[in-house]
């Protein structure tokens, strides 16, 4: 059996990856091994933390998160080799039959884009925006950040490392969240699948699901505070007509 090119999910974390793939694996892709609240299969999360340990000597969290990292990283593409050896080890255990349509996403892919165009230069990459306001809210209610400002910096430094990619990409749909369901038809033809309506039912309601805001009883008082005010925040931010 020939082995497919992926679908290669990019975008900022926290502006819609994971509602994609979500999407994706309803509509009858392959997920791989799934076993962390990301829904980011197990061998190419390796794959990644493997490279950050490469380059830097924070740990993880801090690296990918880390502003000078975002904007300063160029990556050369050097370790493609390693990178294919340690695909090499873990593919067949999370994709055993790659003949079939199959995905992955991790958003730190954003930041080693040549490597990953030189291994999988087929492809098919599938970009998702979203609202800036509703990035950084997101992160800061993570508390990856605590200023609105530079989570929004953040976002827009992923974003435009895959912009700026997008010339050498032969396979590309570009979606936003508020796209995404108008879009099911285009991402399931690009990607080789063929949904019931069944499946592209389940998929439309996944997106129009909204995330649950404001107090909640099975969240600490702290949560709950911390919540309120990061809506408030992102709120005045979006009535002065900032993103």
């Amino acid at each position: 059996m020939s082995e497919r090119p992926p679908i290669i999910v990019l975008g900022a974390n926290h502006a819609g990856t994971r509602l994609v793939v979500d999407v994706l694996r309803t509509l009858g892709s392959a997920a791989g091994r799934i076993d962390n609240e990301w829904l980011e299969d197990r061998t190419f999360l390796e794959v990644h933390r493997r490279l950050i340990s490469h380059i830097a000597g924070k740990g993880w969290t801090r690296t990918i998160f880390d502003m000078g990292f975002v904007q300063g990283f160029h990556d050369d593409a050097h370790l493609v080799p390693d990178i294919r050896g340690w695909l090499a080890e873990g593919l067949p255990d999370s994709f055993p039959d790659r003949s079939r349509p199959w995905h992955w996403k991790c958003p730190t892919a954003v930041m080693f884009l040549p490597s990953w165009l030189e291994i999988y230069p087929d492809a098919l990459f599938v970009h998702i925006e979203r609202q800036p306001v509703d990035v950084a809210r997101s992160l800061v209610r993570r508390r990856q950040f605590l200023d609105f400002g530079r989570a929004t910096a953040f976002y827009e430094a992923m974003n435009r490392r895959v912009l700026d990619a997008r010339p050498a990409m032969t396979n590309y749909l570009h979606v936003s969240i508020e796209s995404l369901a108008d879009n099911l038809p285009s991402l399931a033809e690009m990607a080789g699948l063929s949904p019931d309506h069944t499946s592209l039912g389940k998929a439309c309601a996944s997106i129009r699901r909204q995330p649950r805001r404001g107090w909640q009883s099975d969240r600490s008082l702290l949560g709950n505070l911390w919540e309120t005010t990061t809506n408030l925040r992102a709120a005045v931010r979006e009535r002065n007509g900032r993103r």
